[in-house]
């Protein structure tokens, strides 16, 4: 230590002259065109043990790498595409753009809700909350697929083939409704006021974001503007190309190597309603936002009330609006308790209190107290941060819901939330069906059985949601059973439908759901058998859950197979090992609230666990008389007859699980130490065959968060970030988005019931746990308070730098921004905006510009081919995360040649190599 860290020894090198081209490959034999970024040699046995990053030789080249991610036609000769801002009025209007996009998507919605109705026929609501992200699904995916097929202005992801295709699913959904006119007329009499309760929670929701847009639409800050550029150059690129993939509007003569579908979406309502992409973007993340809360109500309140029938109830409106209420507050509007922590620091700064405490909380809490004092004589305590709240965990994102909605962002993560909620709605419809589902599969092999006695049952709406099977049981007619198998098949078609966008909108949740669509196949045939569990009907369960499941991945990838052929990921890719734990304070202030409720309902199930499992009963007998825990293997004894067999391997294996959580918490492991048993327990709840499906359902949202939270702490999924400190930013970034609405969905509908269970407890642990829930709710609903407010101030600095409030048009800001870049050099950004409206007004086409390669982060580089959807030559940000290293390398090379060289004659060779028509 002495010669290496206290003394080291300096060496000095001296450049003495230049080497030539020639000269270094002499040297380096030419290996340098092989070379990997970031390859520093295989790691060193220590280095392995420490969780260093391997970097492997480069492999022999694979299928995947040969795709050339290039268009095959020059991008400037692409067929013209400028139909999707043909609507005048609503573009000169903000009030008629916000009434044109709301009744589009009203209409999509509408005509499509035959489908909804008949796929869905099975919810207590019919479908109907899902009515229009299904809808925009079914006309979306023809017009993607005409693009990825013929690809031209006649036919492809044009404003005449999206009329087309809406045509046609009105035709087809108008022949569907006068089939099932009496069923739809009947639903509509006795759920009118569910129509109209989900209208107004969309409508309301829509304009609440709206109004939040047009406080501050901007499309870009200084300091931070997220990817808005980003995302508008891509949805820019979207609407002017007729063919898919999109041509890169950042990398000229490249496609778009991007999971790009749910900008495609927003693309389809723009040649829909004809309103301009920078006005269209500030009304698609309202309407995302407004989509993603009527799913939610809908679905926390088919779960709800779907519980309740387990119990004998009627269908509860109160039930239905509460789970659903409380949906909507925590999945779309609630924040995490780092919004109160903040709130209280910033308080506790005022104060003059020098009050330390090695208790958790209690510091924060004392000298807040103090500074509330301060603040009501008048002192005003910081600017709230809205930003940090998303940043608990160091060097990762934590975003939740309501910010992503807030920021406006239009991000595939974002995107995605709805659609995430339709397929969870698919799991639910499935799982509460499968008696159906079962039952017709057993038929048809009884067919081939002469002896067998199997019959079809033919449910009706009040035993579909029992957990027991229908009594009455009947011989189907070819008629019916038609009808069953269709309906059926038509379910199942639906997950791949729906996954295959998920996969293409936000590639990372295809795992997850993929895991759900598995479990909800694998949980509709285990709540099928008769008797006990055993290895054989266990390993048949297994395998047809997985047969569907895989079958279900395979037509997935073939109703996308145009994305995946074209789709690849440059950066290497894989599983790598966590280096560093979440401190359990950072991990609770993003999930205390959830938590809380889940943990209590967990404890509640464990206590009284309503099953004939041998292994749940003892451990909820343990639980509720734990004094005679020491002596029970002998009160078994005594009392049962020896403890063996399966009971046996239980306890053991949950003694030998509370033993390795006990040493991960020895070992600092604090996360994984307590989120090991409550994975545990929730997977043990799903087991139980007794409870209703709906229960099962529950129970598996919050197995499914719990496990992708333990498994984060463990593995991250590798990316361009893999070798640094930020390693692990998208894996949390992009999964706590899914554990989010996972519990948030799972909380709004167990806090009800553990609220009336509550009334049957002594007093004080009424107050103690009514008042822990109030108190983290209180805190958690902080951050939508006042972070909304600092969000929607944060633009340009100084009222002059300002549009006047009223507009949606995202660029405006341009007209009276001004910046400093590099420091104290002022650029207004007013002489940019008159440049980039005349392209959009006189140069038609995707002919290829230069624009300096500049990153937009702070310095507000790419917005000419940003704004415009102009390819450039090559943009200042994610070409390397979107390509490979050589291509960008080499278009890097001749790109800052054209820039540096002085010689007119080389510069216009260099133009016409790069195809470059305006500079």
């Amino acid at each position: 230590s002495f010669t290496v860290y206290d003394h080291p020894k300096p060496i000095l090198f001296k450049k003495t002259r230049q080497l030539s081209a020639a000269e270094w490959d002499a040297l380096l034999g030419g290996t340098w065109q092989s070379a990997v970024p970031g390859y520093v040699g295989e790691p060193t046995l220590l280095m392995r043990l420490g969780g260093a990053q391997s970097f492997a030789p480069p492999p022999a080249p694979t299928a995947d790498e040969q795709k050339s991610l290039l268009l095959d036609t020059p991008v400037s000769r692409l067929p013209v595409v400028d139909d999707f801002r043909w609507n005048s009025l609503a573009n000169a209007s903000t009030p008629v753009a916000v009434l044109v996009w709301w009744l589009a998507v009203l209409l999509v919605g509408w005509l499509t809700f035959p489908i909804t109705f008949l796929l869905f026929h099975r919810l207590p609501d019919r479908g109907y909350t899902l009515g229009k992200s299904l809808g925009l699904l079914l006309l979306s995916y023809p017009v993607w697929m005409a693009g990825s097929v013929a690809g031209n202005r006649w036919l492809g992801n044009t404003a005449p083939t999206v009329i087309a295709v809406l045509v046609g699913l009105a035709l087809v959904n108008a022949a569907l409704l006068w089939q099932n006119r009496a069923a739809l007329a009947r639903f509509r009499r006795r759920r009118r006021w569910l129509i109209f309760s989900t209208e107004a929670i969309f409508a309301g929701m829509y304009l609440l974001f709206v109004l939040l847009r047009l406080l501050n639409p901007d499309l870009w800050h200084p300091w931070l503007g997220g990817e808005k550029m980003l995302e508008i150059g891509f949805l820019n690129a979207v609407v002017k190309s007729a063919a898919m993939p999109p041509y890169d509007p950042f990398f000229a003569g490249g496609m778009m190597n991007y999971y790009y579908f749910g900008l495609f979406l927003v693309g389809v309502l723009i040649k829909l309603t004809g309103i301009t992409p920078a006005i269209a973007f500030n009304l698609a993340v309202p309407t995302l936002a407004a989509l993603t809360a009527v799913s939610v109500f809908g679905l926390a309140g088919n779960v709800a009330v779907s519980v309740g029938k387990q119990h004998g109830d009627a269908f509860s409106r109160l039930r239905y609006f509460t789970a659903g209420g409380l949906g909507i507050l925590f999945v779309t509007l609630m924040g995490n308790l780092e919004g109160a922590a903040q709130f209280l620091r910033d308080l506790g700064r005022l104060s003059n209190s020098t009050f330390t405490s090695a208790l958790p909380g209690v510091e924060t809490a004392v000298r807040a107290a103090g500074g509330l004092v301060q603040a009501v004589s008048g002192a005003a305590p910081a600017t709230y941060n809205y930003w940090d709240p998303t940043r608990v965990i160091p060097e990762t994102i934590n975003e939740f819901p309501f910010f992503s909605f807030l920021f406006a962002d239009l991000h595939p993560h974002m995107i995605g939330i709805p659609f995430t909620l339709l397929l969870l709605s698919l799991a639910f419809n499935w799982l509460i069906g499968s008696n159906e589902q079962l039952s017709i599969i057993n038929y048809q092999l009884s067919k081939k059985t002469p002896n067998s006695q199997t019959q079809l049952p033919i449910t009706n709406e009040q035993n579909v949601h029992s957990p027991t099977h229908s009594t009455h049981q009947t011989h189907p007619t070819p008629q019916t059973l038609q009808t069953h198998l269709t309906s059926s098949f038509l379910r199942w078609l639906a997950f791949p439908f729906v996954l295959g966008a998920l996969g293409v909108i936000n590639t990372w949740d295809m795992p997850t759901y993929l895991g759900i669509i598995f479990a909800t196949f694998l949980l509709a045939h285990y709540r099928q058998i008769s008797g006990a569990l055993n290895l054989k009907n266990g390993a048949l369960i297994l395998v047809s859950s997985g047969a569907l499941a895989a079958l279900a991945l395979i037509v997935t990838i073939g109703l996308y197979l145009p994305f995946f052929t074209h789709y690849q990921a440059p950066a290497e890719t894989g599983i790598g090992w966590v280096r560093t734990q979440t401190p359990l304070g950072m991990h609770l202030k993003i999930w205390g609230f959830f938590l809380f409720v889940i943990v209590s309902w967990l404890w509640l199930s464990l206590r009284h666990p309503a099953s004939r499992l041998s292994l749940l009963r003892l451990l909820s007998a343990g639980l509720r008389r734990w004094n005679v825990l020491p002596h029970f293997t002998e009160i078994y004894r005594t009392v049962v007859g020896p403890l063996a067999g399966p009971l046996a391997l239980g306890l053991w294996a949950t003694g030998g699980l509370l033993l390795v959580s006990g040493l991960l918490f020895a070992l600092g492991y604090r996360v994984p130490a307590y989120l090991l048993p409550l994975v545990a327990l929730s997977a043990g709840l799903l087991l139980r065959r007794e409870v209703s499906a709906a229960t099962t359902y529950l129970n598996l949202l919050m197995f499914t968060g719990l496990l992708i939270l333990l498994g984060v702490e463990f593995v991250y999924l590798n990316d361009f970030l893999g070798g640094g400190d930020y390693y692990r930013m998208n894996t949390l970034f992009k999964f706590f988005i899914q554990v989010w609405v996972l519990f948030g969905l799972a909380a709004a509908v167990a806090l009800p019931q553990l609220w009336d269970v509550a009334w049957r407890w002594p007093l004080f642990q009424q107050l103690l746990w009514r008042g822990a829930v109030v108190i983290l709710l209180l805190a958690s609903m902080v951050y939508p308070v006042f972070g909304t407010r600092t969000r929607v101030e944060d633009r340009f600095p100084g009222a002059e730098n300002r549009p006047p409030l009223g507009t949606l048009d995202g660029l405006a800001y341009m007209t009276r921004g001004v910046f400093e870049w590099p420091a104290g050099n002022p650029i207004e950004l007013k002489y940019d905006y008159d440049a980039i409206r005349w392209l959009q007004q006189n140069v038609s086409g995707t002919p290829v510009i230069a624009e300096a390669k500049i990153g937009y982060y702070r310095e507000g580089g790419m917005r000419v081919a940003a704004y415009t959807g102009l390819p450039s030559i090559l943009g200042g940000l994610h070409q390397n995360e979107q390509r490979f290293a050589a291509q960008v390398g080499e278009r890097d090379f001749v790109v800052n040649e054209f820039w540096a060289t002085p010689d007119p004659a080389r510069t216009l060779q260099l133009m016409d190599q790069l195809g470059i028509e305006y500079v």
